[in-house]
């Protein structure tokens, strides 16, 4: 159970986390910025994917999905790390499809219940949201 909790919690901070660069869309921050938020994400993402493989509850395509989601933030990532802007749809688009995926794998962990994945997204909006504020605070307060 605590295993299932971790993959889900992991997941939803690595799909949930890069859609806050919509708070600072415009202005210039500097690149260092995104490689720490995007790396820190990306961490974050691996580690609930290779502990998601380990899990046998979840089905080869469910993992594959999620695969395909973390190869896909990992490429936006390699994108947009020597960029000064990043394109605010190109991640939110990754993010939606490690939504979708994660809601595949909350099914097949735990039994289906529309009420418990708005909980989960909320909740990791929530934890998303502190650290993220937590992050530029300490960025601005830095440059």
């Amino acid at each position: 159970m605590l295993t299932n909790t971790l993959v889900t919690t992991s997941l939803g901070f690595g799909c949930l986390y890069p859609l806050f660069f919509w708070v600072n869309h415009r202005d210039v921050v500097k690149t260092g910025f995104y490689r720490f938020n995007l790396g820190f994400c990306g961490v974050v993402g691996g580690l609930g994917v290779i502990s998601l493989w380990r899990i046998h509850a979840v089905t080869f395509p469910v993992k594959g999905l999620v695969t395909f989601w973390f190869i896909a933030l990992l490429a936006v990532s390699a994108y947009f790390w020597n960029r000064d802007r990043i394109k605010w749809f190109s991640i939110a688009s990754t993010s939606v499809i490690g939504i979708i995926a994660l809601f595949q794998v909350q099914d097949q962990l735990i039994s289906y219940d529309w009420m418990l994945q708005i909980i989960s997204i909320l909740s990791g909006l929530v934890l998303c949201s502190s650290i993220f504020a937590g992050v530029l605070g300490h960025w601005y307060l830095n440059v």
